[in-house]
């Protein structure tokens, strides 16, 4: 099992593709446990869950710049990020910059629903669409050519008329 709920690796990548070629993003959050060891933070993921596409979101400033919103430290704090830099008030560590934040419902109806999570502790995948942001699904970008053709059809009938090289003329001729 990779998660807590029993789905197997494969189960749970499964489900990753499905989003990808349905949707044109897919995510992954691989949750981990932080320890300093030597002097240094080391990783280790404890679990890999596909995340919904609609729970996870770029943690965007007011400017729409990620990394510049909230920070966290490694080791504590992961819950209640501040939002500026500096250092971790029990550990003195450099905080670090948040770049995602997922919804998550709240525990027991009440408290804070979002998990904000580091560049490293996500993965996200596109099939057809890339930008900086998500991207159109392949539904929407198809979507968008046809109105543009119905427009199209609208805007040019027998009687409108084009300039040329030759002057004036009829679109149907």
């Amino acid at each position: 099992d990779c998660n807590i709920f029993d789905q197997s690796l494969e189960e749970v990548l499964r489900n990753f593709w499905f989003d990808v070629n349905s949707i044109d993003i897919g995510w992954l959050y691989i949750a981990k446990e932080y320890a300093e060891v030597d002097g240094v933070i080391r990783s280790r993921p404890i679990e890999i869950r596909r995340v919904h596409p609609a729970l996870i979101e770029l943690d965007l400033d007011i400017n729409g710049l990620p990394k510049n919103s909230h920070w966290v430290c490694y080791l504590h704090h992961r819950d209640t990020p501040l939002s500026s830099s500096g250092k971790c008030s029990e550990c003195q560590r450099e905080l670090v910059p948040v770049m995602y934040k997922m919804y998550r419902y709240a525990r027991g109806g009440e408290g804070q629903n979002w998990a904000y999570l580091l560049d490293s502790e996500v993965i996200s995948a596109k099939k057809f669409h890339t930008d900086e942001l998500y991207g159109w699904s392949p539904i929407l970008t198809i979507l968008e050519k046809v109105l543009t053709l119905i427009g199209m059809d609208k805007c040019f009938d027998e009687e409108t008329e084009v300039l040329t090289n030759g002057g004036w003329k009829y679109f149907k001729d």
